[in-house]
């Protein structure tokens, strides 16, 4: 049975603002779960799908389309992932909120022979359920379907460049070029699954360098996971943190010092959790003095009031102790501290920091 081109592309035209409109509110939602369900994403997308693309979709010889209610891809929603194991967890939030057109919802992953690769994504056609309809912000979009596409970050860009190359089908290529894409693909998927044993190993030495900090067992490498918990759990970090701000007048934050101050304590030596504690508790009594006289007579404001302020200000301290200029501006331009300031206050700095530290006597 042939269908009225015309009369659907008529239909399509009317229906552009409503699609919009729909498209808009869909995406803002689907945000708003995924937020709310703590699923981190790379990002959402949404299109409309063009008169010119639908004109040539009904004219396809292998699409079947009698009337406009049976296009379901004229809005589309794509959700990319940043690991392919929240393709999962999204599937299974997008069936419990909306309700889904089965008949034409697919799971590619599962279209492809085990001894295969290629395309890999989910996709599903949505309606809003019967709860939301009755929402005034939602009523006007009763019947209204949109495509949603979940993929992770490689296979999108797998998709994308496969689509770029105007590849359509294995007959349409060479056969050198089909293993080619054959390993390219093969490639992506498994660097799709050594990103998630990454992360799950990444979260294993967090929890393992917490457990052994609340231990007091402090003889580990200094990174970022160390860094954190040794701060989130010494009291001795909290106490020269508190005399610093009551003697700037600064407020509690609740974000940590910046990360690069790990670099900072490598440069004075500093490369474990145990020599960190082991300097706080040597110049427990310095660290705030020099923070005050140095920040408060300088333009710096390092820290400002971050959790863990009291490491930046012991290696400046540390750093200083040589009362060696060409040492302190090495350090300082090694660890970016001197990005973004000009020549003559970067020699200001230094003055200031050399008198600072003579006024402690500790060199």
């Amino acid at each position: 049975m042939s269908c009225d081109i015309e009369a659907i592309l008529r239909e399509y035209d009317c229906q552009i603002k409503d699609n919009q409109s729909y498209l808009i509110s869909m995406h803002t939602l689907i945000e708003r779960l995924l937020e709310e369900s703590g699923i981190q994403v790379h990002v959402v997308t949404h299109r409309l799908k063009t008169r010119k693309s639908l004109e040539k979709k009904i004219q396809a010889d292998n699409v079947k389309i009698e009337k406009y209610e049976d296009i379901t891809d004229i809005n589309g929603i794509r959700v990319i992932t940043l690991f392919a194991d929240d393709v999962d967890k999204i599937s299974e939030l997008v069936e419990k909120e909306f309700q889904i057109d089965t008949e034409h919802s697919i799971d590619k992953r599962k279209q492809i022979e085990p001894d295969r690769f290629g395309y890999l994504s989910m996709h599903y056609i949505l309606n809003l359920d019967a709860t939301r309809l009755k929402h005034k912000e939602y009523s006007k979009f009763s019947g209204f379907k949109a495509e949603l596409q979940i993929r992770s970050i490689l296979q999108h860009a797998w998709a994308e460049i496969e689509h770029d190359l105007g590849y359509k089908s294995e007959d349409g290529l060479p056969r050198e070029e089909r293993r080619t894409f054959s390993m390219l693909a093969g490639i992506l998927e498994l660097s799709d699954k050594q990103f998630i044993n990454l992360r799950e190993s990444l979260k294993s030495h967090k929890e393992n360098v917490e457990e052994s900090v609340k231990r007091n067992e402090l003889d580990i490498p200094i990174d970022e996971a160390s860094l954190l918990a040794f701060i989130n759990a010494s009291e001795l970090v909290s106490k020269i943190d508190e005399a610093i701000r009551l003697n700037l007048k600064w407020e509690k934050r609740d974000i940590p010092v910046n990360p690069s101050v790990i670099k900072m304590l490598k440069f004075v030596n500093i490369n474990n959790i145990k020599d960190l504690n082991g300097a706080l508790l040597k110049y427990e009594e310095k660290i705030a003095e020099f923070a005050y006289k140095f920040m408060i007579s300088t333009v710096a404001k390092a820290g400002l009031g971050a959790k863990g302020m009291c490491i930046f200000n012991l290696a400046l301290l540390l750093a200083g102790r040589s009362l060696s200029t060409d040492f302190m501006k090495r350090f300082m331009i090694d660890t970016n501290l001197f990005d973004g300031i000009q020549e003559g206050h970067q020699n200001a700095l230094l003055v200031e920091w050399t008198n600072t530290i003579e006024s402690l006597n500790i060199h």
